[in-house]
């Protein structure tokens, strides 16, 4: 519970990195109770019986973090993780620097090796960040995914374009619309050059920020009563951000680290959902959507 506890929003180096530790720290201690068993005194034996259970108990929490690490590795690398991951995190932070990926992500559509959940979701995103600058480019991507994925899949994603496309959505979600945004983007990329994995940080963090800092645009975020504006100067005591239709992991971990860093200001900030979405449950619900509106 304590390892969880402490690494629970970390990522996936993060966590190897523990885990090592861990076993290390172990090994150190079962080392020196080996060594100086040749040595002990019956007060020393005394005491090893004594902590015995808690050495066994601890030997086999350390196999079981082993063993984590073993299968999330096995799962990165049969799935690709590494190889979608890099590209989707071009995607979302890279700019206008994005040309050219429509290849990489046409090749992984097309390689058997590849699952379709990577392939809805290079595809999803592709097409939200180039969907008004390569409308074409969109439309053929989702042609060759066709060819791949069941109907349900290419269903939700019409319905994500429509609901959450461009011209449907307010807030600058890629941070491109002004000078000053694609100037914050190439900062951070130019910080997170150092992990070209975990380079992207999720709207609510900024949104969070803006809020703490009295900035929240009005014009997007407009007050449910009266004599509340989202400009106020005055400092909020605590924040509720509920996100409707349902909150991410990563939503959630930006959240926590916002909470620990010196920027909330002392400020709780607490994120709620209908429910903690992943990409399976996001394009469930994008596709009963699409039946809905598609009626009987």
């Amino acid at each position: 519970m304590l390892f969880f506890r402490d690494h629970k929003y970390d990522d996936y180096g993060d966590v190897g990195a523990a885990v090592k530790k861990y076993v290390d720290d172990f090994a150190n201690e079962r080392s020196k109770t080996t060594a100086s068993k040749s040595t002990a005194s019956v007060d020393d034996v005394a005491k090893f019986v004594e902590r015995f259970p808690e050495f066994r108990q601890k030997s086999a929490t350390v196999a079981k973090h082993v063993q984590l690490v073993h299968t999330l590795s096995k799962v990165i690398n049969d799935r690709q993780l590494m190889k979608v991951s890099e590209i989707e995190q071009e995607l979302a932070c890279a700019g206008t620097s994005v040309n050219g990926l429509e290849k990489q992500v046409e090749e992984i559509v097309n390689d058997p090796s590849f699952g379709e959940s990577e392939k809805v979701r290079l595809v999803a995103l592709y097409c939200l960040r180039r969907e008004t600058e390569a409308p074409q480019i969109c439309q053929h991507l989702i042609r060759v995914l066709s060819n791949h994925v069941g109907g349900k899949r290419i269903d939700a994603l019409d319905c994500m374009l429509r609901r959450g496309g461009e011209n449907a959505r307010t807030s600058d979600l890629f941070g491109t619309k002004t000078i000053a945004a694609r100037m914050r983007t190439s900062v951070s990329a130019l910080k997170g050059a150092e992990n070209v994995y975990t380079r992207h940080v999720p709207l609510v963090r900024s949104l969070v920020a803006q809020c703490v800092n009295g900035k929240l645009p009005a014009s997007e975020y407009s007050p449910t009563w009266d004599g509340f504006t989202p400009e106020c100067s005055k400092k909020p005591a605590e924040i509720i951000v509920f996100i409707v239709g349902g909150a991410t992991y990563a939503e959630a971990r930006a959240v926590a680290k916002f909470n620990a860093s010196k920027e909330s200001n002392n400020i709780k900030v607490t994120i709620g959902g209908y429910s903690m979405l992943h990409q399976s449950r996001f394009i469930e619900n994008l596709a009963n959507v699409f039946d809905e509106e598609r009626g009987p």
